[in-house]
């Protein structure tokens, strides 16, 4: 078994930051906007972006047409966006009776705090033990089945878009307590750059990283 490897949350945002991309206001604008329109359950078109976020369609298309981990259907509409999909992932989500899902377990406190009040529901990826709990927008998390579950994710060494990163993408698992927690180092995502956190835990690191996100037009 690999040896554990402590961060603190400093470095751990530092990680995620710099392995992401750096948009500036008029980008924060959209990025939120596609969110929000995806997140009622239909594909975004760049138009109807743009619209929301108040900036020239041209501008719009050129800016989600080079960030990574943009998903478009074969009407040229995004229905995949930075954790948030339509359909077909492993983390379910409920907003206001909005069928939606999540990339990875960590995706859904990210999600919260911009999309609003979710409902979750993921597993334990060794035992399948159904996982349950809602979040709120601000990071208020009730009705948990498993109070003590952490999740965990690899901390990105580059750019999330660059050659054979795929399996350096932070992504992330929701474990209960128990003996089947310690499974989670098998396998091909054994990593000395594991990271483990409770859920309260992991959204303070994403009051970090949004944080840091609004901070980067400045520099």
């Amino acid at each position: 078994m690999t040896a554990q490897t402590a961060f603190s949350l400093d470095e751990i945002d530092a990680a995620l930051a710099a392995a992401g991309p750096r948009p500036d206001q008029d980008e924060q604008r959209l990025a939120a906007a596609v969110l929000r329109m995806l997140s009622a359950g239909q594909p975004v078109g760049v138009s109807a972006a743009a619209a929301a976020a108040e900036i020239p369609a041209p501008q719009a298309a050129a800016a989600l047409q080079s960030w990574p981990a943009v998903f478009w259907d074969e009407h040229d509409q995004i229905t995949g966006f930075w954790g948030l999909a339509l359909t077909g992932m492993p983390h379910r989500l409920r907003r206001a009776g909005t069928g939606l899902g999540a990339w990875c377990a960590w995706d859904p406190l990210f999600l919260a705090r911009v999309i609003g009040d979710l409902e979750v529901a993921t597993a334990d990826p060794v035992t399948g033990t159904a996982i349950t709990y809602r979040i709120s927008g601000d990071g208020t998390i009730t009705g948990a089945s498993h109070t003590d579950s952490v999740l965990s994710f690899l901390r990105p060494g580059q750019p999330w878009d660059a050659p054979g990163t795929r399996r350096r993408w932070p992504i992330a698992a929701t474990w209960p307590t128990g003996p089947a927690r310690p499974a989670m180092r098998k396998g091909p995502r054994t990593d000395p750059l594991h990271c483990r956190q409770s859920l309260s835990e992991s959204w303070t690191l994403i009051t970090y990283l949004v944080f840091t996100w609004s901070r980067s037009r400045t520099r």
